[in-house]
This record gives structure tokens, C-alpha cells and sequence, in this order.
């Protein structure tokens, strides 16, 4: 159901996270920022699913 559909999606997301986290550090300052910001709006859109 819609609810397995969302979980999946967020395991899906949390696996692409983590395999962009493994990703060498570049020291662009601008990536790291990039990817807080994905993982900030990531946590609020489960935040919002969820409740």
C-alpha cells in the first residue's frame, strides 16, 4: 500500500545518501553544503509522511 510505497521510498533514498557519502571528499565546500541540505529536506518530507 501507500505506506510500504513510502517506506520504500525512503530506504531508497537513505541507500543513495550513503553511497554518495562514500563518494571520496572533494573539499568543495559547496557539495557538503548541497548534501545537508538534501538530507535536511529529506528528514522534513518524513517528518511531514510520517505524522
Amino acid at each position: 500500500g501507500g505506506i510500504d510505497a513510502a517506506v520504500h521510498a525512503v530506504g531508497a533514498g537513505t541507500r543513495r545518501l550513503g553511497e554518495l557519502a562514500r563518494r571520496p571528499q572533494t573539499g568543495q565546500l559547496h557539495r557538503y553544503y548541497l548534501g545537508s541540505v538534501a538530507v535536511l529536506v529529506l528528514a522534513v518530507l518524513f517528518l511531514v509522511v510520517v505524522r
